[in-house]
């Protein structure tokens, strides 16, 4: 909350670029009970919605919202914790370490899906968790819907479920059991997305969650693809953002040329799905030939996703905070360090199903997965739903430094 008083009486802090469209979505939702739009999902629009009602049209009401749900986030990383050590002091730093994360409290005070977004899938995975530890296909289910739900308010999350199922289906005691158990998990994952599927078709003959996929693939990938066909030194590079930005610019004018549209970002497009099938087209044209460099640029991407930039606190506070932004810099990188050495000490040693030491390459893979998505553009933003499974690792790395968890954690 501290962050909070230099915003409260400057609302215009608050927003990113991608603000405008989710409030815009909100007022429609409360004006006239509509969603006019293909290229967002619905839960974070619903979110600001529903705040608003309460509280206001106030921005900084949502963002009190998120600051209450990033602190119950927090609450969730000592609970999934506990569930794979009982040793309650870690627990409570591992709570401790993602309530101090820079990354954590900068975009709790933006007006973006990341917070909202990390609370549900940190609560899909407790009740995941509890599934792994007591068995009980209630907690499965739970978990499946609210993945379900983190999908519908970022994308992102869409191909996570077939990761999460080899867990699933290794945690039953037989065959026939691991197999059930993945049905359930599936289909209690897409009755939540099925609904979204069929309005996207009726009312747009579209059959997908969003259109942000096929636009990122011209605004993202293909450019990251020629990008790196002409320079692959960039790919250890601090900063590539200003030559992506040229490759960028260079494949929409392409596009552009060659249709003859005069629309000036690929985020124009808006609803029509003519050109978005085109824009799609031409995407997957450049990636589907050049699938090693698309996977090498996501695999680099994992680094730069882990480890960028910190944010930029001025401007929540409107000016310059030096110390801020040392503090901010130590502070991640000192859970960087910690996690490092949670992940080794964790993941050592035998895979037993049903154990902290199972529990923990879930999370981890689950890490890379998160990380791996976005791909090497890596803004401070794609971190937010990471922070919290980074916190555990941290705590674990610090019970392994101290020789405290070893003997009962994981084992």
């Amino acid at each position: 909350m501290a962050f909070f008083l230099f915003v409260y009486n400057h609302p215009e802090r608050l927003f990113d670029p991608d603000s405008a469209l989710y409030i815009k979505l909100a007022e429609s939702l409360l004006g006239s009970y509509t969603f006019p739009s293909l290229f967002r999902t619905p839960v974070y629009p619903s979110f600001i919605a529903l705040v608003y009602s309460v509280f206001g049209h106030l921005p900084q009401a949502v963002v009190a919202a998120q600051i209450f749900l990033d602190s119950l986030t927090a609450v969730f990383v000592v609970l999934i914790f506990l569930e794979i050590s009982r040793q309650k002091s870690y627990a409570y730093m591992a709570g401790f370490f993602y309530a101090g994360s820079p990354f954590s409290v900068f975009y709790s005070h933006m007006i973006l899906s990341e917070t909202l977004f990390a609370f549900i899938l940190i609560v899909s995975i407790y009740c995941f968790i509890l599934f792994l530890n007591h068995k009980k296909r209630g907690y499965l289910i739970a978990s499946s819907v609210f993945l379900g739900a983190g999908v519908l308010c970022r994308p992102i999350a869409l191909y996570l479920p077939f990761l999460l199922v080899a867990f699933v289906f290794m945690s039953g005691s037989r065959l026939r059991d691991g197999f059930i158990n993945c049905l359930i998990f599936l289909f209690s994952f897409y009755i939540v997305l099925i609904p979204w599927y069929i309005r996207n078709y009726q009312q747009y003959e579209y059959l997908g969650i969003a259109t942000v996929k096929d636009i990122n693939m011209s605004c993202f990938e293909a450019p990251t693809v020629l990008m790196m066909k002409d320079n692959p030194l960039l790919i250890i590079q601090p900063s590539i953002n200003e030559s992506f930005y040229k490759y960028q610019i260079f494949f929409w004018e392409r596009i552009k040329k060659q249709y003859g549209w005069e629309i000036e970002y690929p985020c124009r497009v808006g609803e029509d799905t003519e050109k978005l099938a085109i824009l799609k087209k031409e995407g997957e044209l450049i990636i589907k030939e050049n699938i090693p460099i698309v996977l090498l640029s996501h695999t680099a991407g994992i680094g730069r996703t882990l480890c960028p930039y910190s944010p930029h606190f001025e401007k929540l506070t409107g000016y310059p905070v030096s110390i801020v932004k040392l503090l901010a810099f130590l502070t991640d990188a000192f859970l960087i360090v910690l996690s490092l050495f949670g992940i080794v000490f964790a993941l050592r040693g035998s895979l037993n199903i049903g154990t902290g030491r199972f529990i923990t390459v879930a999370i981890f893979v689950l890490i890379l997965y998160l990380a791996f998505i976005p791909g090497i553009v890596g803004y401070t933003r794609f971190k937010i739903p990471i922070m919290p499974y980074i916190s555990i690792f941290a705590a674990l790395g610090m019970g392994g430094i101290r020789k405290d968890i070893y003997p009962t954690c994981i084992n």
